[in-house]
């Protein structure tokens, strides 16, 4: 609340950052109430190359069904609800772009793992910059964890961004929950990483530093990449490049949700309503992701899938943005996420930037405060200062 408090003073600005030494005890005393604390640990000490061209394997949504596909208790949920069918006509922000190297499988093929769409990834050089290596974004697509793919669009800022910047970008696709709930999705996600340390160089990446960068439901699973490197739950060897890391070296996590079950009371103290309705309810895009109809019983599947739990003093620099009057995600799930790495690992480890009065990304709004070149120059900014420092 006292972040809040002094993000709406900061009437001067358009948005409130926050970093390590803004906060008072007052501050941390809120947080330790918010924060779910059981469970959590203590603080530890041209075509691509031959044979890693993926292909797009049966048609559908999702990609294949099958022994590769873990499903939950209930089974995965019959299509999106409405809610994500007007997300997706927002993320539609110009026209697709053309990848230099499309639909690059990030898994080596097996019995279990047989290629397919849902395993793919796009590189995208920036232009004009010349041969590379290039330093690597890797962007991780929103949607509620229901919808979306890689196929970025001209006008979407982690695209532009990153290459005017110099930063090539591998945007991937991941098993989303209609096909196969959590963790599939974080499996995936360390696949890519994994098969991007190996096989980088390959398509003239740079690979001894990766960044990640997503929103939404691409948000929180860039910050369990920058968490749960050391989780061997959320970490399946069988898709591949077993002797690589899956390590992240930079995060920046876009409005993510990060505690499913406090978010409809986080929703209650920004004085917001939820446009989903419940979060706990079963239709809930969280709900639908875990596999389970009521995620409060399954408490340990909830901490397991919250970046929260898996806090270590390894974690990398995280810079975390969210908008004020996001009523899809509340902005009180970036503060306790924020709190929790600072409380960890130290004061400069997270930085967070409050985007005063803006929504779930500004959606809907003429003015794309996320998406302007001011905001997006303090994403590529972070990003040269972790990436491209010696």
């Amino acid at each position: 609340r006292k972040i809040l408090e002094n993000s709406h003073s900061a009437s001067a600005c358009a948005a409130h950052t926050v970093t390590g030494s803004a906060f008072s005890s007052a501050a941390m005393s809120e947080e330790k109430r918010t924060v779910p604390k059981e469970g959590l640990p203590e603080p530890a000490a041209p075509p691509g190359p031959p044979g890693h061209k993926g292909h797009h394997g049966p048609k559908g949504p999702h990609g294949p069904k099958g022994p590769h596909s873990p499903k939950g208790p209930h089974g995965p949920p019959e299509g999106p609800p409405p809610l994500m069918i007007s997300m997706a006509m927002w993320m539609m922000i110009g026209s697709v772009a053309k990848p230099t190297y499309p639909d690059v499988s990030y898994i080596q093929p097996s019995e279990k793992y047989p290629a397919n769409k849902d395993h793919t990834l796009n590189i995208y050089h920036p232009p004009n910059a010349g041969d590379g290596p290039f330093p690597l974004v890797v962007q991780i697509h929103g949607g509620g964890f229901a919808i979306g793919d890689k196929e970025l669009r001209t006008g979407e800022p982690e695209l532009w961004g990153s290459l005017g910047r110099g930063y090539a970008v591998a945007s991937l696709n991941y098993r989303l929950s209609g096909t196969a709930v959590f963790p599939a999705a974080v499996h995936d996600c360390k696949a890519a990483i994994r098969f991007l340390r190996a096989k980088g160089a390959d398509y003239k990446l740079k690979t001894d530093k990766l960044a990640v960068w997503g929103g939404s439901a691409g948000g929180s699973l860039a910050a369990m990449l920058g968490t749960s490197a050391h989780v061997k739950e959320l970490e399946d060897l069988a898709m591949g490049y077993a002797d690589q890391s899956c390590h992240v070296d930079v995060v920046v996590d876009w409005f993510g949700p990060t505690y499913f079950v406090t978010m409809d009371e986080h929703m209650a103290e920004m004085g917001l309503t939820d446009a989903h309705g419940s979060h706990l309810d079963p239709d809930s895009p969280e709900s639908r992701y875990l596999g389970v109809p009521d995620m409060r019983q399954h408490m340990d599947l909830v901490r397991l899938a919250s970046p929260l739990t898996h806090v270590t003093t390894s974690c990398p620099p995280f810079l975390i943005q969210h908008g004020t009057k996001d009523n899809f995600v509340p902005a009180l799930q970036s503060i306790v996420l924020h709190m929790r790495i600072r409380e960890v690992c130290g004061a400069d480890r997270s930085t967070l930037r409050l985007v005063q009065d803006a929504g779930h990304g500004d959606m809907g709004s003429m003015r794309k405060r996320f998406a302007s070149a001011a905001n997006v120059a303090i994403v590529t900014s972070f990003l040269d200062k972790h990436m491209k420092a010696a």
